[in-house]
Formats: structure tokens, sequence, C-alpha cells
């Protein structure tokens, strides 16, 4: 049985175990009542104090084609779970962008099968990092296969990343500054050749995507098991979080999706949607 371990906050519990040894080395648990938001744990000393083992079965089967991102990114983004969640968001953004051990500018969130809420997670850490620490990041749509983030900001989808991958644009016509410090790049249409976009996005870099050095880089990735890319593309990345919907996906799809990133920079696990031990009349407090 792998070991976990916990650390409890006044926001949020905080669990750490192994996936598996090679590419998986932690899992964070994120807080969010059913399907709304309620906190991220977020603090990279979360490998402290051995108390318990998550649960390591899912409830019910999984179809890996599950479409687009939860209907809980939906919800208000002054909903105060939101509020809570983008918080924590912020801090483990920071605690992976500012370690002194490892040099980090681009963070990719990804996710065994879609619907995971990987794209909801990678907007709020982009956004909390522009709005709240001032920091300059570009947060950029690599789903090809189901593009949304150019729907959220009300920008166009092309011409997009791969359209630039293609020359056939300038990289200041996919940057749409969405506030002083945030900016969004859609994904564009690779409808016909996203393969091979990911193989020439491998030879550029993602930093090749950022204006000045200063810059960090958040990516929506896409899904790891149901996109023909989807293990290419964080390998990329300086760091990677794999975004998995408390028990609802099956342990198969996540450990396959495992042994799939096992060449990419993944810094742990996010448990999405699991219900909070918090007791609701605190949640209201916090």
């Amino acid at each position: 049985m792998p070991q976990v371990s916990r650390i409890a906050t006044t926001v949020a519990e905080l669990f750490a175990r192994n996936l598996t040894q090679e590419a998986v080395s932690g899992v964070i648990q994120t807080n969010r009542e059913e399907t709304t938001g309620e906190s991220v744990a977020a603090n990279q000393h979360a490998k402290n104090a051995l108390t318990r083992i998550l649960p390591q079965k899912a409830k019910r089967g999984l179809s890996p084609q599950r479409g687009r991102e939860a209907a809980s990114e939906d919800i208000s983004p002054n909903d105060p779970r939101v509020r809570l969640l983008r918080n924590q968001c912020l801090k483990l953004s920071l605690s992976l962008f500012n370690r002194a051990q490892r040099a980090t500018r681009s963070l990719g969130f990804t996710s065994a099968i879609s619907g995971e809420g990987k794209t909801f997670l990678a907007t709020l850490a982009a956004s909390a990092l522009a709005e709240r620490a001032h920091r300059s990041v570009t947060l950029v749509d690599c789903n090809w296969d189901a593009p949304t983030l150019h729907e959220r900001f009300d920008i166009p989808n092309t011409p997009g990343l791969a359209e630039w991958l293609r020359d056939e644009c300038e990289l200041a016509d996919i940057r749409h500054v969405i506030t002083p410090y945030l900016t969004v790049i859609p994904g564009g249409d690779a409808s016909q050749d996203a393969l091979a976009l990911a193989e020439r996005f491998r030879a550029v870099g993602a930093q090749a995507l950022l204006a000045t050095p200063e810059e960090l880089l958040i990516a929506d990735l896409p899904a790891v098991l149901t996109s023909d890319y989807g293990a290419l593309l964080p390998q990329l990345l300086d760091s990677v979080l794999l975004v998995v919907r408390a028990g609802v996906t099956q342990d198969t799809y996540i450990a396959e999706a495992s042994r799939e990133l096992v060449d990419s920079p993944v810094e742990g696990a996010i448990l999405n949607a699991t219900r909070s031990s918090i007791p609701r009349w605190l949640q209201r407090l916090l």
C-alpha cells in the first residue's frame, strides 16, 4: 500500500501518495462539494506526517469519452467556494514557480480522460497568479480536441496556437491581452494535423510563446488517454499536474495515464470533486 502524508490547514486537507514510482510523486486533494469548487491544498511541504490512505477504488465505471469539462466549471466566479479554490490554486502555483531547487516557468494541467476539471483549475491558477500575485502569465489552450479557453475569455479561436505553429501568423496575432498581467492564447484549428503540430511544438519549445523572460506559462493540456498527442505535450513543460475526478475516474485509467506520463515532469495528482471533511458552518466562515 503506498504511503500517504497529510497536513491539515484552516482551509483544506492535502494528501500525498505515490501512484507510480516513476511518474506521479504525490497527490493533492481538492475539496469541492460534489461538483463545485471549495479549496485546493497548496503547500510544497505536504509530504510530512503519515496518517491515512486515500480511497483506491472508483465507485462507478466511466467511459474515456466524456466530452468537455464538468458542468461545475460554469458556477459563478464570485461564488465563495470558487474564491477559496482560487486562493489555494495561487498558493499551489507559487510553491512550484518559486521553488529554488528547480527553475519552473511552465506548468501544465492534464488528466487521464476528459471532464476531470483540468481547464477549470488551469484557468483559476492563471487568473490568480495574474490578479493576486501580479505575475505576468500566459494561459495557452493546448487541447485541440476540445478547445474552450476562447469561449471562456470571449476571444476568437483562430488564429491560435495551431496557426502559429504552421507559420500562418505572427506570435502577436495569437496573444490576447485580457488584463495587464494575463494573456490568453487560443488553441486554433488543428482538426486535420494535431499530431504533426504537437511534434512541431516540441521542436519549437513552449517558452517560445512567452514575451519576456519573467513571464510564466500555464497550459491546458489534452487528456492523456483520449488524445493522440496527450502524452507528448506534457514533455514540453517544466511541471505537470494530473487532475483526477475523485470517486469517478477508474484506477485503471489513472495507472495507465501515469505510465504514459513517465517521461514528463509530473509533480503530482489533484483529486478533484471530493467531498470536504470541513463542516458546512466552518466552510462559510473561511
